[in-house]
């Protein structure tokens, strides 16, 4: 049984807003104190990729053509993740904007981009197979 658009929406968002505490989780075990390592940085935005793309494959539809849901579950997870890099870019200045909001940007958009993607992939396959 699939779930009505307005549910995946409201559970797009909040995936959506739990952005940061993604990022600060995956880049934790490298953390440096006193310092702003790359690997910092890199592993935070693989594991917020990891999640976003995961939440997105999750949030589509099964047996539904390529993108015809997708949409509005792309574009309610997409805000709050550009919402808080963009929060973060205005805290941190021009000066150290790349140390948190760019890449938690980068990031975000990879990963609900591969998501969304990937579950085009899956649905044109069982399209294709059914």
């Amino acid at each position: 049984m699939t779930k009505p658009i307005i549910i995946r929406i409201i559970i797009a968002i909040g995936v959506g807003l739990l952005t940061p505490f993604v990022f600060i989780l995956g880049a934790e075990p490298f953390e440096v104190p006193g310092q702003n390592p790359m690997g910092e940085r890199l592993s935070g935005g693989v594991v917020l990729t990891l999640y976003l793309a995961f939440g997105q494959f999750m949030l589509a539809r099964r047996g539904e053509p390529d993108g015809a849901a997708k949409w509005p579950a792309v574009i309610a997870m997409a805000v709050p993740v550009v919402a808080w890099a963009s929060f973060f870019i205005w805290r941190d200045g021009r000066e150290s904007a790349w140390i948190t909001g760019l890449p938690m940007l980068v990031a975000g958009v990879c990963g609900i981009g591969c998501g969304a993607v990937l579950a085009a992939r899956r649905a044109g396959k069982k399209k294709a197979a059914g």
